[in-house]
C-alpha cells in the first residue's frame, strides 16, 4: 500500500478522543454545553451564542474554541492543539496562529475587549475565562421503526441504472474510434527501410512523392504496425537497396533491387513509385519531384545521416544533425535539401521555445532562403520561412499565404499537411486546421506527431474534452509518453479537474523532470490548488535561471499566472512578442490568459 493511500485511510478511519466526541455530538447521543462570559457553547448542535444571539465561526474556529474551553484554566501547547484540531493533517505553526487570531477577533466583536484566550510565549495558549461545569445529558437512541424496504430498493435500482448509463457514455466517448476518412484517396505507407540509413531514405521517398495528388503519402513510424492501401518496404545493406510494393491484402505489385549510389537509387525509386501510383490509383504529379537531387553520393549520404539524427533525437540537442548537414554541404555547396535540413532544425528550436529566438530565427531564415533559391519547389523550406514570418517578423498574414501555397503544391504529403495544419491552428484558423489534422489522422492513425498537434489544437480551440481524449489516446499508444501527460494537464486545468492535474504534476516532480515546460505546468498547477509556497519556489527558480540561461518568457508568464502575478505575466508576454518566441495570436488564443482579458495593458498587447 502506498504512502498516499495510507494517509487517505488514516484520515477516514482514525478517531482520536476529540473526533469521537464529535461523533457523539453529531448523532445526538451526548449534549455538552459550556457557559462563559455571557457565551453559551453547545457542542452537540455546534452552536455558539452570545446572550441568546448566534455567533458565526468557521468549522476550524469552532473546533479550536471547543479544544480550549474543554481545557480551560491550564496551558495547552501548540502541538497538542494542532493534533486536536487538524488530526492526521500536517499544518504549519503560522496556520494555527492565524486561526487563533481570527477566533479572538470573532469573540471580541460581540464581547468587547474582555480577554478570553491568553498567549503563553514559547508554550501555547490558555483559555482564561471562567467556565461553568458542562451539563451532560445522555439520551437513549430512539427505538427503531420498521420501514418498508421497497422505496430504498427502487431508489438503489434507479441510481444503478443512471450510473451504468453514464459510465457507458463516458466509456464510449473516451474509447471512441478515430473519425473516418473525409475522402476516398488511397494511402501509401512508406515503411522505414531496414538498415542504418533506412528511416531517412524512407522519409526522402515520401518527401519526393509529396507533389502527387489523389493519394496520401505517409511515413509509417517504427514499431507502429501501421499500413496503407499500398505499402512500400525494403532494406539498405552493403550499398544495395531492395524494395517492394504490395497491396493491403499482401499481393505483390513489383519488387526491385538496385546496386548504385543512394542518391541515384532514391530518384529511381521515387520515379518507379510515381508511375505505379498513377497506374494503380490515378495519382497525378504536379510538376517535378519535391526534392532536387544531388550529383554527389557523399553529400547525399551525409544528408541522410543528418535526417536520421533529426528523426532519432531524444533531446532538443540539434548539433549532431547540423554537423552532418554541414558535411553534406562541403561535398555539394548547392544541395538544397541540406540547407533545408539545417533550417528545419533551427526552426524547431525556435518553435519549441528551446533556444533564444535571436539565436535561431535569423539562421533559419538565411538557410531556408538559400534552400528555396536553389529549389523553389522545396515545401519544407517554404514552411520554415512561414514560421520565421510568423514568429520573428510577427507577420501572420504573409505567413498564412505561404502556408496555403505549400498546401496546394504538396497535396499528397501527409507530413507537410500536418505542419500546415499546426501553423493554421496557431493563427486561429481552427476549422480549417482541424480538417487537415483529422484527415491526417484518418490516413495514418499511427503518426504520433499528428496526435500531439491535434491535442494541442483542441486545447487552443477550447474543445477541452476532445483535448483530454486525444492526449489519452497518446498515452494509450505509449504509456510512458511524457508528452501525452504534458498535453493532458492544460485541458484538465480548464475543466476544473485540479485533483488529477495536481497528481500528474506531482508525479512529474517526483520523476525529477525539471525542463522549463514541466516547471511551468508545476508552478501553475500548484498555485491554483493552493500550494502557493511550492509554486513560488518554482517561479523564483525559473526567474533566476533566466538570468543565466534562456527560459522562454512565455513559459514564465504562465508560471506567474499560477501565483496570481498578472502584471508580471503581461510584461513577460510583451517581452516574448518582441523577441519572437511566440506568434502574435498566441496570447489572444491561450485559455490560461483568460483572467487577463479585462486588463487594459493586456488588451493593448493583443489588439
Amino acid at each position: 500500500m502506498g504512502r498516499a493511500q495510507s494517509q487517505v485511510i488514516r484520515s477516514y478511519f482514525s478517531l482520536n478522543l476529540n473526533g469521537f466526541k464529535d461523533l457523539r455530538y453529531t448523532f445526538g447521543l451526548t449534549s455538552v454545553v459550556f457557559e462563559f462570559s455571557g457565551f453559551r457553547l453547545d457542542c452537540g448542535a455546534r452552536r455558539l451564542e452570545w446572550q441568546g444571539e448566534p455567533v458565526a465561526l468557521t468549522a476550524k474556529q469552532f473546533d479550536l474554541l471547543v479544544a480550549l474551553v474543554e481545557r480551560a484554566g491550564r496551558p495547552v501547547d501548540k502541538q497538542e492543539l494542532r493534533e486536536l484540531v487538524w488530526a492526521d493533517v500536517h499544518v504549519e505553526e503560522n496556520n494555527l496562529t492565524q486561526h487563533v487570531f481570527q477566533l479572538r477577533k470573532a469573540l471580541g466583536r460581540v464581547a468587547g475587549e474582555t480577554p478570553l484566550i491568553e498567549t503563553l510565549p514559547k508554550v501555547g495558549y490558555q483559555f482564561v475565562a471562567a467556565v461553568s461545569r458542562p451539563d451532560v445529558v445522555v439520551e437513549p437512541p430512539p427505538a427503531p421503526r420498521r420501514r418498508a424496504r421497497w422505496p430504498w430498493l427502487v431508489a438503489a435500482a434507479a441510481l444503478l441504472l443512471v450510473t451504468v448509463g453514464y459510465g457507458r457514455r463516458q466509456w464510449e466517448f473516451w474509447m471512441a474510434d478515430d473519425p473516418p476518412r473525409t475522402n476516398d484517396w488511397p494511402t501509401v505507407a512508406i515503411h522505414p527501410l531496414e538498415g542504418p540509413a533506412g528511416p531517412a531514405l524512407a522519409a526522402e521517398v515520401a518527401a519526393g512523392l509529396g507533389r502527387l495528388d489523389r493519394v496520401h503519402i505517409l511515413v509509417v513510424q517504427p514499431m507502429s504496425g501501421g499500413d496503407g492501401d499500398y505499402s512500400l518496404r525494403g532494406s539498405v545493406r552493403e550499398g544495395k537497396v531492395a524494395a517492394e510494393l504490395r497491396r493491403r491484402n499482401g499481393d505483390l505489385i513489383w519488387q526491385r533491387e538496385w546496386d548504385a549510389p543512394l542518391s541515384e537509387v532514391t530518384g529511381e525509386l521515387i520515379g518507379q513509385m510515381a508511375v505505379s501510383l498513377h497506374e494503380l490509383a490515378g495519382a497525378r504529379r504536379r510538376g517535378l519531384t519535391s526534392r532536387k537531387p544531388t550529383a554527389s553520393p557523399e553529400a547525399y549520404e551525409h544528408y541522410l545521416e543528418g535526417v536520421q539524427r533529426l528523426l532519432a533525437r531524444r533531446s532538443l540537442d540539434i548539433r549532431p544533425a547540423i554537423e552532418a548537414f554541414q558535411r553534406s554541404l562541403r561535398a555539394d555547396p548547392n544541395y538544397s535539401a541540406a540547407y533545408n535540413g539545417m533550417a528545419l532544425a533551427y526552426a524547431w528550436q525556435g518553435f519549441n521555445q528551446a533556444e533564444a529566438p535571436a539565436m535561431v530565427w535569423p539562421r533559419a531564415r538565411e538557410l531556408a532562403q538559400k534552400a528555396v533559391a536553389l529549389d523553389p519547389d522545396n515545401g519544407e523550406a517554404r514552411l520554415v520561412l512561414a514560421m520565421v514570418l510568423a514568429y520573428a517578423d510577427q507577420n501572420e498574414a504573409e505567413a498564412e499565404q505561404l502556408v496555403r501555397q505549400v498546401m496546394a503544391s504538396d497535396p499528397g504529403s501527409v507530413y507537410l499537411q500536418v505542419l500546415a495544419g499546426q501553423l493554421l491552428s496557431r493563427f486561429g484558423r481552427f476549422s480549417e486546421a482541424e480538417g487537415l489534422l483529422r484527415g491526417a489522422i484518418a490516413a495514418d492513425p499511427s503518426f504520433g506527431m499528428t496526435r500531439q498537434i491535434l491535442a494541442h489544437h483542441y486545447y487552443m480551440s477550447r474543445q477541452f474534452d476532445l483535448a483530454k481524449r486525444e492526449a489519452w489516446r497518446i498515452i494509450r499508444m505509449n504509456p510512458r509518453s511524457g508528452t501525452g501527460y504534458g498535453l493532458l494537464v492544460p485541458p484538465l486545468w480548464m475543466s476544473g479537474d485540479w485533483r488529477t492535474a495536481a497528481w500528474i504534476a506531482g508525479r512529474a516532480e517526483a520523476a525529477g523532470l525539471n525542463q522549463p515546460m514541466v516547471a511551468m505546468g508545476l508552478a501553475y498547477t500548484y498555485g491554483r490548488v493552493g500550494r502557493v509556497a511550492d509554486a513560488m519556489r518554482i517561479v523564483q527558480a525559473m526567474d533566476e535561471q533566466a538570468k543565466m540561461l534562456y527560459v522562454s518568457p512565455y513559459q514564465r508568464a504562465v508560471a506567474h499566472m499560477g501565483v496570481g502575478q498578472e502584471a508580471q505575466a503581461v510584461n513577460l508576454l510583451r517581452e516574448c512578442l518582441a523577441m519572437g518566441c511566440i506568434n502574435p495570436s498566441a496570447p489572444r488564443l491561450e485559455p490560461v490568459f483568460d483572467p487577463l482579458r479585462g486588463r487594459a495593458d493586456f488588451s493593448a498587447l493583443v489588439r
